[in-house]
């Protein structure tokens, strides 16, 4: 009985009842027997090839991973695989084992409790998940997967903290973690959702050059970003708007630059810097436009103003 359903026998009882009142529920035995199937059954069993004999797999069982049937159960038995088990609610660690079976249930009513549960991992152990798509069935990782993500972590330059529990990390060097796996992956199509939420500056320069040399050697990068102007160093941009594509096409072009400003109700503007695109927002830009002598800081000597030309046609200059 699916202890899901704590009254279940009442709804049985309940549809029962309700049954009783049909055609189907008014027949008796005779009547019912006419839909009865008889199916043969093979006179010679086929015997099972223990394809899995000397393997040991790890059953995930809890309230967060309960459907497991017996029947499956038996026929890893029969192929030769040892089973043991563990519940990951109950932060017990993976057995030692060739692999983990993670049946069905209801891991999202306990997302919380696993997530405070299973924050050992290792950084190395989650950019290596990345190379499970590569893996054979009950392979273990082999020195193309561990080179793979060294390459990886070496690229985010997450290689000095592999050693260290996914727990440990804040919540910046986590998001430097996701495309570490992501990289693992070797796809030559990524998509990436919001990976510069949490990274101050520098990081976010650093993912942009580790974006531009993906691209430079063949890969397509599809990122989900709030942060406008770094979106403008994209080679094509698309503008969502509620719930629909407002504007697509080349980040260079003006209408790409109208398209933004339209999409955020022209609070914002595109302005030139350099040879780059910026989004500020509107009132900051007529500020910006309005004034010539933006910032004046004080050095240990003398005094420095950075004068911004006011069409924004060329580099700030400081006196």
């Amino acid at each position: 009985m699916a202890t899901e359903l704590p009254d279940a026998l009442d709804r049985l009882d309940a549809a029962a009842d309700a049954l009783l009142d049909t055609p189907l529920g008014q027949m008796d035995v005779a009547a019912l027997a006419r839909w009865s199937v008889h199916f043969e059954t093979p006179e010679v069993e086929v015997p099972v090839v223990p394809l899995l004999a000397g393997q040991t797999v790890a059953v995930a069982r809890d309230a967060a991973f309960c459907f497991i049937y017996a029947a499956n159960l038996d026929t890893l038995c029969a192929l030769g695989a040892g089973l043991v088990f563990f519940s990951p609610l109950a932060g017990e660690p993976v057995p030692v084992c060739d692999a983990v079976w993670l049946p069905g249930g209801y891991p999202e009513l306990h997302a919380q409790t696993l997530s405070a549960c299973h924050d050992d991992l290792t950084v190395y152990d989650v950019a290596l998940l990345g190379r499970l798509p590569h893996q054979a069935w009950l392979a273990p990782p082999s020195p193309a997967d561990h080179a793979t993500v060294e390459r990886a972590l070496c690229q985010t330059q997450a290689r000095d903290w592999q050693c260290r529990p996914l727990g440990a990390l804040s919540g910046g060097e986590r998001q430097r973690l996701r495309p570490a796996r992501l990289l693992a992956v070797e796809a030559d199509e990524m998509l990436m959702d919001e990976p510069l939420a949490n990274l101050d500056p520098p990081h976010q320069a650093d993912w942009i050059a580790l974006v531009r040399s993906l691209v430079a050697h063949g890969k397509t990068v599809v990122s989900v970003l709030h942060e406008i102007t770094l979106a403008l160093m994209a080679n094509e941009v698309g503008v969502m708007q509620q719930d629909r594509i407002a504007h697509a096409g080349p980040t260079h072009q003006s209408a790409a630059h109208r398209g933004l400003e339209a999409a955020f109700e022209h609070r914002i503007e595109v302005h030139p810097l350099r040879q780059q695109r910026v989004a500020l927002p509107r009132s900051l830009s007529d500020l910006l436009v309005f004034s010539t002598a933006l910032l004046t800081t004080h050095p240990t000597q003398g005094v420095t103003t950075c004068t911004l030309n006011p069409d924004w046609s060329t580099p700030p200059r400081f006196s």
